[in-house]
């Protein structure tokens, strides 16, 4: 009660005209359906492409070396989209540098070539990549990661 013999309550009431007064009203209604995703990943599946550039590149630790490959889709609604491989042929880690040089030989068996030095050997040939999406973390955005190779069709 106040002075005046009038009873105040904030209780309910009072949250609920607090709720009320912190609500920002948009301009129209939000529906998400209406928002594309800013995913730009493939749908997952294998696709024809070529190897259109390669380079040998220093780690960020300058202790090792790997190979960049850019993979351009050739056939298809995705043709012309780019898939981006790196290959850790040097690395103090050997499990690294094995899982790049397993990856490097399905390479090679699917485009037929048995041996290479230069990188550009393996450019501007067909060959089936399965693309898969790795998840978005909190640090980077999901992304188009290659899983297998094999033989064009």
């Amino acid at each position: 009660f106040d002075g005046n013999g009038n009873h105040h309550q904030h209780g309910r009431n009072h949250q609920q005209n607090q709720r009320n007064l912190n609500m920002a009203m948009l301009p129209k209604v939000f529906n998400t359906s209406n928002v594309e995703d800013e995913s730009n990943t493939l749908p997952e599946g294998w696709y024809t492409a070529q190897i259109v550039k390669s380079e040998v590149k220093d780690t960020a630790a300058k202790d090792g070396k790997y190979i960049s490959l850019h993979f351009k889709i050739v056939e298809g609604d995705h043709a012309k989209c780019m898939v981006f491989e790196n290959l850790n042929i040097i690395n103090k880690n050997p499990t690294t540098v094995k899982i790049a040089e397993q990856a490097l030989k399905k390479i090679c068996d699917a485009l037929g070539i048995e041996e290479f030095e230069d990188t550009t050997e393996l450019h501007e040939q067909d060959i089936q990549i399965m693309v898969k999406t790795q998840a978005a973390s909190s640090n980077y955005p999901a992304k188009d990661v290659i899983k297998n190779y094999k033989a064009a069709e």
